[in-house]
């Protein structure tokens, strides 16, 4: 018979293990384990506590963070058990280290006063606080560390000590919109109100780019030679050596670049609009010559215009 769809609205994070196997969805009845691999998808409820910031999943598929208003859920995965840990403040930007960077599996979450660890194999919960309020948080390929931007500026939590140490120094960068690490760790790219900060994390030395206007959104390329960022009145290709940009005007950045895995390309949700960035020539193309609408000639009676390819019905057969 026919499923009935899930009662899910609004979605409010979606993760799916490494081998295709699960999704977990969240929505306002709680968290949803999604068997993937049947013809028809199965799901089931679980009780994780409501309600839901996010979730995450860890490299290895083993375990999977759900983080809540009141603490954080962690999910065995294999048997969907759920542990509840509650916090103090609502948890937020979950970050988890990568499988084999260090002993034990972090999941790495920041509070309205500094960044909490909790240990998914024992459970065991550690916290600093920082020198300013977190408003967002990173943490570097091999585990040790995590970059924190909060609203003076970023600072850098040692994640390999016991107990958990804060970094007193801090940039003078208020963060304003993301804080993303290159993958080989070397630089925090931070959203500031005027462009991009680009924030030493061995120093803390920041050199800032200037960009047009504000930034929505950030990527960095897997070799950390390029950051695609999204602004309110287009798009800039930041090149991390040397510290220089390309602003391409247009539409608001809706949605963060997704990178090719190759780095040639990125793919930005742009308002009304889809971009293809070439990041060898720096240039930008769409799939439409103009925005899909429905119909250009609202008051003529004309049927819809559908540039994007949408299909009516098909009258030329007949039965």
């Amino acid at each position: 018979g026919r499923r009935e769809p899930l009662d899910l609205e609004p979605i409010t994070g979606i993760s799916v293990t490494p081998n295709s196997e699960l999704a977990l969805v969240a929505g306002p009845t709680g968290v949803h384990a999604v068997d993937l691999m049947p013809a028809a998808p199965t799901a089931a409820e679980l009780d994780t506590g409501l309600p839901i910031t996010g979730i995450s999943i860890t490299q290895d598929g083993e375990k999977a963070v759900v983080g809540r208003e009141d603490g954080v859920s962690i999910i065995d995965v294999a048997t969907l058990a759920v542990a509840k840990i509650d916090a103090p403040t609502p948890v937020s930007n979950i970050a988890l280290t990568p499988t084999g960077s260090l002993p034990n599996r972090l999941a790495v979450y920041a509070k309205l006063d500094g960044v909490v660890t909790v240990d998914l194999d024992s459970g065991d919960v550690d916290q600093v606080t920082t020198p300013a309020p977190v408003t967002d948080l990173d943490v570097t390929m091999d585990g040790a560390k995590a970059a924190v931007g909060t609203i003076e500026g970023v600072t850098v939590v040692d994640l390999a000590a016991s107990p958990l140490t804060s970094d007193d120094a801090m940039t003078t960068v208020p963060l304003q919109t993301g804080l993303s690490l290159s993958p080989d760790s070397l630089l925090a790219l931070v959203g500031v109100p005027n462009g991009v900060a680009l924030v030493e994390m061995g120093t803390l030395a920041v050199t800032e780019i200037a960009l047009p206007t504000p930034v929505t959104n950030l990527s960095v390329t897997s070799d950390s030679a390029k950051a695609v960022v999204g602004t309110v009145s287009g798009a800039a290709i930041v090149r991390l050596s040397p510290k220089t940009a390309k602003h391409i005007d247009g539409p608001r950045a809706e949605i963060g670049a997704t990178i090719a895995p190759d780095d040639s390309r990125a793919v930005l949700g742009m308002e009304e609009e889809v971009w293809i960035l070439d990041l060898a020539t720096e240039t930008h193309s769409s799939p439409y010559d103009s925005p899909p609408v429905l119909n250009d000639l609202p008051d003529s009676g004309q049927g819809p215009n559908n540039p994007a390819g949408e299909r009516g019905e098909d009258t030329s057969r007949d039965g």
